[in-house]
């Protein structure tokens, strides 16, 4: 394999994110919208770096890949350096995953404010260099030639596979099946039912929505069947949960407010008590309730703080 068809295969995957960013921003014109995450966004700061990876490790890092695996990880690492040492810079193999991690650490560095917020931008930039590097590692190690040695790193394998793999289906159990009091779960369940109820309103499918507090950005107006804004509980956002942004997302040009009424007094209240004078309520089916803020009190046709459609 020759440096010109790995060149080759550097600058097409160069090429197809191009192409995806640029038909990102060609949709972002077409339905004049504001994509969410369009742009870069990079850490402000060292100190901000550091926070975003202490928190990373506490979330992520036993959810990327369990402690067993983990360990058989790092005793493979360790097997190859032992084995081949310095002959590993060398090889062109490893050159091109080098390139991958960094490509990774690259990756985190211009979207590292969103690293601690969802997991999936750490698979995204390390699971596969960690798969392939634990695959190589296999592929390269020469098993001992005694036979107590050679059993026991079998037998060390195998029961570090097995632990792996049963501590791998707890955590995909413990992800597919949260339980009834979860966020997620009760955002969901309450917006499920919304574009009907909302239909059965009156209330257009080309009215704009307010959303306030809920377990995602994008759910909630995806399941009402309506464009708009949310507001909810996230340090890390723009859109967080406080008294200034909830003062601001009255003056949205919004048809409606949406709540959910389990966290309504909590979460939104609690933070903004200037809210209630600020809301007539319209309705509500016992778990959401609808809003429209009450004439005079500071609405305008201004430019949304918030991201107006959808969000990862």
């Amino acid at each position: 394999m020759g440096w010109g068809w790995v060149a080759g295969c550097y600058g097409a995957a160069s090429a197809f994110l191009a192409a995806s960013f640029l038909y990102n921003e060609y949709l972002s014109q077409a339905y004049h919208g504001t994509m969410f995450l369009a742009r870069l966004r990079p850490f402000g700061s060292w100190a901000q770096a550091v926070q975003a990876t202490l928190v990373v490790r506490e979330y992520w890092l036993w959810s990327l890949l369990s402690k067993p695996q983990w360990l058989l990880g790092l005793l493979a690492f360790i097997a190859l350096l032992v084995q081949h040492g310095r002959l590993l810079l060398r090889n062109e193999w490893v050159q091109h995953w080098l390139a991958l991690v960094a490509g990774g650490l690259a990756y985190y560095g211009l979207m590292g404010q969103q690293f601690a917020i969802h997991d999936y931008y750490l698979l995204d930039a390390f699971y596969l260099p960690l798969v392939l590097g634990f695959a190589g590692c296999v592929a390269a190690w020469r098993a001992p030639t005694v036979a107590w040695a050679r059993a026991s790193a079998i037998g060390a394998v195998l029961g570090l596979s097995g632990a792996a793999v049963w501590q791998a289906r707890t955590e995909q159990l413990r992800r597919i099946s949260p339980p009834s009091t979860d966020k997620s779960v009760l955002t969901r369940d309450n917006f499920l039912p919304s574009a009907h109820w909302l239909d059965s309103l009156g209330v257009p499918r080309t009215a704009t929505v307010l959303v306030l507090d809920a377990y995602s950005y994008n759910l909630p107006l995806l399941l009402a069947h309506r464009q708009g804004w949310t507001y909810l509980k996230n340090a890390n956002s723009p859109q967080n949960l406080t008294a200034e942004n909830l003062r601001q997302a009255l003056v949205l040009p919004a048809d409606y407010v949406l709540t959910q009424n389990a966290t309504y007094a909590s979460a939104v209240v609690a933070v903004y008590p200037a809210i209630t004078a600020a809301l007539q309520l319209v309705a509500s089916n016992g778990h959401l309730s609808l809003w429209r803020i009450r004439p005079g009190r500071g609405r305008s046709a201004v430019q949304p703080v918030a991201s107006q459609g959808l969000h990862p």
